[in-house]
């Protein structure tokens, strides 16, 4: 299985019909020492609602997340946003995105 690393703020090109696990890495600059990561949401906006997102999952370690994307509208370009809660206490909340544009490849 391939998993490809999203960069935060970033552009992703994904071809409609390919089907891909994406994953954001938290780890060193995002996350302290010892702090895991506790919840995990994705959301995907866009000009409709074709691309989706599914084996949501936060990876062994709990630093990671990770997704599967299928799917979109060839030629349209989706926002995918990560959001995350720590274990830490108290809290914090952490959003990435990854703009995610679906051409033929």
């Amino acid at each position: 299985m391939s998993v490809v690393t999203l960069p935060d703020g970033g552009l992703v090109i994904k071809d409609p019909a390919d089907v891909k696990t994406y994953t954001f890495d938290y780890d060193t600059n995002n996350l302290a020492a010892g702090a895991t990561i506790a919840t995990s949401l994705w959301a995907i906006t866009g000009s409709d609602a074709l691309l989706t997102a599914d084996q949501t999952t936060i990876l062994s370690g709990a630093r990671k997340t990770q997704v599967r994307l299928s799917a979109g509208t060839l030629g349209t370009t989706y926002t995918v946003t990560n959001t995350i809660t720590t274990s830490e206490s108290p809290s914090q909340t952490k959003e990435r995105s990854v703009k995610v544009l679906v051409e033929n490849r």
